[in-house]
């Protein structure tokens, strides 16, 4: 028998209920959603039960639950999308993962875009109208031969803290579950859990991800040297190297602090 866990989000108004995958949710309709930053955080660990499994990092247990909720194949987080210190801190699968990165080493996706629009981003993997996003689509395909991809942004009082990247297949046959408010909502949701989420952080922020995004400042510095280009230059090289060797910039990077690809005399 499937084990059913409730949560309900804080707040006296009237509730809208649904199913997924064993979990029911229940949270206020849009119209009620006007509450403190500490009753979303409270929401979203009712809502998605990511008090289980306290071992998992923060980021990693939110990600799941937005997943399941929205019904998609796959999901990634990504904060700090266009600084020099971007990291994505987890991913379901290595599908959400090779298209986050994709879009690290092309500069471009509907990641990159919901980040600066502040606006959910919709794209279609192969598509029959000419995409915003050319080289993203034609290079996803070699990852996923159609998907639906949508980036959504999460917002942080009034600005964006991150993306959340879901996507879709057409083997699933079935749309996502929530519709575009709620899909925003949960996101912001998220996003506040994240930064007030204390006891999280710490875990969350200390390795793993960002021990990688270190190596990746490393390996610029070392191309700036080799090179006597500017930082984003030499990010650019990297970039350019991982696209050519159809590579991720993480391990681009290890290539290059490691020396086994060095750029001097070019």
């Amino acid at each position: 028998m499937r084990r059913r866990v409730v949560g309900v989000c804080l707040g006296t108004s009237p509730l809208v209920e649904g199913v997924s995958d064993g979990l029911e949710t229940r949270w206020p309709s849009p119209r009620q959603r006007h509450r403190s930053g500490a009753e979303d955080a409270s929401c979203v660990h009712d809502v998605a039960g990511v008090r289980r499994d306290p071992d998992q990092p923060l980021s990693r247990r939110l990600c799941r639950s937005y997943r399941t909720l929205a019904g998609a194949d796959g999901a990634a987080i990504t904060v700090h999308y266009e600084s020099a210190n971007r990291v994505t801190l987890c991913a379901t699968n290595e599908v959400a993962d090779q298209l986050e990165d994709l879009q690290e080493v092309l500069g471009e996706g509907p990641g990159h875009t919901a980040s600066t629009s502040g606006q959910i981003e919709r794209c279609e993997v192969p598509g029959d109208a000419p995409s915003r996003w050319p080289l993203f689509v034609e290079a996803a395909r070699e990852i996923v031969e159609s998907a639906l991809v949508v980036a959504v942004p999460m917002h942080s009082d009034t600005s964006v803290l991150g993306v959340i990247t879901l996507y879709q297949s057409p083997q699933s046959r079935t749309p996502l579950s929530l519709a575009r408010h709620d899909l925003q909502f949960l996101a912001d949701v998220v996003g506040t859990a994240l930064v007030n989420d204390q006891d999280a952080a710490a875990p969350d922020l200390a390795g793993g991800p960002w021990a990688s995004r270190a190596r990746i400042h490393q390996a610029t510095g070392m191309v700036v040297a080799q090179m006597k280009v500017s930082p984003e230059d030499a990010l650019a090289v990297l970039r350019a190297h991982a696209f050519g060797q159809q590579s991720t910039l993480s391990d681009i990077a290890s290539a290059v602090v490691e020396r086994r690809i060095t750029f001097s005399g070019r």
